[in-house]
């Protein structure tokens, strides 16, 4: 059977804005040597057509309630619209989900009843940040694109998940990464045995829990972007 390949292509957000190992500049010039045939990406699936409608007239983003990540408006969007590529949403997020979420998270933070649950989670956090200062003082996109940046990023997102996973209810972290999978399936599975290049687009720090659920795949074949480009 012929498979489609599939990469995961890990976003920092602002960063790319601060950071000049991985620039809007780096992140455009992967775009175009990957050349991929669909673009999974992460906006909303809600409004994603009034997104992208405005943005082919105006030449960007102006919906309050759509995330601001600066890769988009600036560098996947033209480029899709100049390849002519298509292009998915995948995320589950609303404003709601995300103002739910903080609120929850504020409230188990200053309870004094969860002060070990939430001081288990900082330490964790800091482990993770500490270690990655120590073993990369960049955010250069081949070291991000390791499996050892996903080991670093478990530390924090692990315990994350586990003591709070429930009760951030959709905004829990396995919740919505599960989210997003349901519509990222789909479209794996509406392109079965295509033989084509898919990208998945998302913050760098899901990577690691998407590449574990991709796995679970027979229909494709996931490569990872460090022996790609």
């Amino acid at each position: 059977m012929i498979k489609n390949e599939v990469i995961i292509l890990g976003t920092i957000h602002s960063q790319h804005l601060q950071d000049d190992t991985y620039s809007l500049q780096e992140l455009n010039a992967i775009l175009h040597n990957l050349n991929p045939h669909i673009l999974l990406v992460e906006l909303p699936i809600s409004h994603f057509d009034d997104i992208f409608s405005e943005f082919k007239a105006e030449g960007k983003i102006v919906k309050n309630d759509t995330p601001h990540y600066p890769e988009y408006p600036l560098v996947i969007l033209p480029y899709a619209i100049k390849k002519g590529i298509e292009v998915v949403p995948f995320s589950a997020w609303s404003k709601k989900m995300v103002v739910d979420r903080d609120n929850k998270l504020e409230e188990i933070k200053n309870n004094p009843k969860r002060k070990q649950d939430w001081n288990t989670f900082l330490e964790a956090s800091e482990l993770s940040y500490k270690m990655f200062r120590q073993e990369n003082e960049t955010l250069d996109p081949m070291w991000i694109h390791s499996d050892r940046f996903d080991e670093l990023m478990e530390i924090r997102l692990s315990v994350f998940n586990r003591l709070f996973n429930a009760e951030l209810k959709e905004g829990g972290w396995d919740n919505i990464n599960n989210a997003h999978y349901q519509s990222i399936d789909k479209t794996l599975t509406n392109n079965e045995g295509k033989g084509l290049r898919i990208l998945i687009m998302i913050g760098a720090g899901h990577k690691g829990w998407m590449k574990r659920k991709l796995r679970e795949r027979q229909d494709i074949e996931l490569k990872n972007l460090v022996d790609v480009l």
